[in-house]
């Protein structure tokens, strides 16, 4: 289930097989102070290369065959409101194949439709970057599965600290279920 508290802009990239539960319902607060983004079966307030995304089972799906390839990454945007401060929660499912993630504090890239640079939460099939911190169009890998880091302007990312170690993290990653953000 994907709910920002406040106003978020959310963008998602396109992936070979991904396949994302934003939940269903409308976009009025819970009782948690949640506020969902999409009303599970269509893609209103979402702006995007509809030849890749749909809503099946009530879920966001992109999808890239060898009829309809990339050639540069494409997002999913919402358009739903102002982004403000807010905390994330999504589930995603990807295939073994997969290569997405969920861009964060993005900006549009001028002449590519749909193209965006900024933070994106890594998502894989293969698990080598689920979990892993990415400037999209910017520095590449901010943190890795299991690092805290401190990023100063103009400097390069510094780990402050661990938890365990990024590998060990993969067991909670289940690569072919539903999982959380």
């Amino acid at each position: 289930m994907l709910s920002l508290t406040k106003h978020a802009m959310i963008k998602i990239m396109l992936a070979v097989m991904a396949v994302f539960n934003f939940s269903s319902v409308t976009a009025q607060h819970s009782d948690n102070g949640f506020k969902k983004i999409f009303d599970g079966k269509t893609l209103n307030g979402w702006e995007g290369d509809m030849t890749h995304w749909k809503v099946e089972d009530g879920n966001i799906v992109a999808e890239m065959t060898p009829t309809n390839m990339i050639k540069v990454n494409t997002f999913l945007i919402w358009k739903g409101g102002k982004p403000g401060d807010f905390e994330l929660k999504a589930e995603f499912r990807m295939s073994r194949v997969g290569n997405s993630g969920i861009q964060y504090r993005s900006e549009l890239v001028k002449g590519v439709p749909f193209g965006l640079k900024g933070y994106q939460a890594d998502i894989d099939g293969d698990n080598v970057y689920t979990g892993q911190n990415y400037e999209e169009r910017g520095r590449g890998f901010l943190a890795k599965r299991g690092e805290k880091v401190t990023i100063e302007k103009g400097k390069d990312p510094v780990v402050t600290s661990m938890i365990d170690n990024g590998d060990s993290l993969k067991k909670y990653i289940r690569q072919d279920g539903w999982n959380q953000i």
